[in-house]
């Protein structure tokens, strides 16, 4: 374990703390569309800051590994971007479609939504070949088509 790793962890039991104590503000009854619009959200947001993160960590040090170009994509971004699109198409086509959350449920899909992006923060998406794959720096890496 290095130092990134448990500082994100940490970050992510503070965030939801935070969430826990907020969670009482949130509506009991949501449309379901616009809950996989809030936490895929969450998803990418959360890979947003690491990736900021990881981008300022390599601004400051030497790295002496070249960049390397594949056909891939960010597993956090391949699941968080169409599960936006997919949860507004929902949102308005099925607007009747809700569901009832208390704040415990809302914190425990936060919850969820947070770890799950930890857990798959190294792994991408290959296009040629098919197949997911861990790549531990994938800021290295630069698409192509």
């Amino acid at each position: 374990m290095n130092k990134s790793f448990i500082v994100e962890l940490v970050l992510i039991i503070l965030s939801i703390m935070l969430f826990t104590a907020l969670s009482t503000t949130l509506p009991t009854s949501v449309n379901l569309g616009w809950l996989m619009v809030y936490f895929a959200l969450t998803l990418l947001i959360h890979g947003f800051f690491r990736d900021m993160y990881l981008l300022y960590k390599q601004k400051t040090s030497v790295d002496d590994n070249a960049p390397i170009a594949m056909r891939c994509m960010c597993l956090e971004s391949s699941i968080g971007l169409p599960t936006v699109f997919l949860g507004i198409g929902l949102a308005y086509c099925f607007s009747s479609w809700s569901i009832t959350l208390t704040a415990l449920e809302w914190t425990i899909l936060f919850s969820l939504t947070l770890l799950f992006g930890f857990a798959i923060k190294d792994l991408i998406i290959t296009f040629k070949p098919l197949g997911i794959r861990k790549e531990k720096n994938h800021g290295n890496i630069i698409f192509k088509w």
